[in-house]
Formats: structure tokens, C-alpha cells, sequence
């Protein structure tokens, strides 16, 4: 598992104080294939996160994806890129995928 950093302020008493945070990025496999469907996803995984998703891409490159969880719908309004989207269970089980 890669690492990626991403940067975030203290408390307002240290506006100027800057922490680095070391967030993982996943590998996504099908394991029924035996295939790797990305090598750095990363997770959507609170409201402000969910809320942006992708908009700030202006591009998706082979391999990157994005997990939106929880997650039961999406949109692509606004989506400057065409994007293959892969349903889940709660077991992490493909339930449907849209290209």
C-alpha cells in the first residue's frame, strides 16, 4: 500500500502551524479475475470529501480511482472526463458496473 500526503492546519490558535497526514492509497483488485482494477484509489470517505469527488480532476489517470463510501447514488454533472463506476455491497461485492 502507497502512501499520500496530504496537508491540514492545527487549531486556530496555530493558523500557521502545518501537520502532514499520511494517508493511504488503496489497490483495488478482482479477486475473482485475479485482475487490478486501480492502483491508487483513494477514499471518499466524509461529507466534505464525498461532496467534492472527482469535480477538482480535470482528468482520472489509468490506475487512480475514488471510493465513495458510504455511497448508495452519484452524478456526473460537471464531469470533464468519462468514468467507469463499480457498485458495491456491504461485503465489498460488485453488484453492478456502469461505463
Amino acid at each position: 500500500m502507497g502512501f499520500n500526503f496530504r496537508i491540514a492546519s492545527c487549531s486556530a490558535a496555530q493558523p500557521r502551524t502545518i501537520i502532514l497526514i499520511r494517508m493511504p492509497m488503496l489497490t483495488i483488485r478482482n479477486q475473482t479475475k485475479g485482475t487490478v482494477l486501480a492502483t491508487r484509489a483513494d477514499i471518499a470517505d466524509t461529507s466534505q470529501k464525498r461532496r467534492v469527488g472527482l469535480l477538482k480532476h480535470k482528468s482520472l489517470p489509468e490506475g487512480e480511482g475514488l471510493w465513495i463510501a458510504p455511497c448508495e447514488a452519484i452524478h456526473t454533472f460537471f464531469m470533464n472526463f468519462p468514468i467507469d463506476i463499480l457498485f458495491l455491497s456491504r461485503k465489498k461485492k460488485v453488484l453492478k458496473v456502469r461505463r
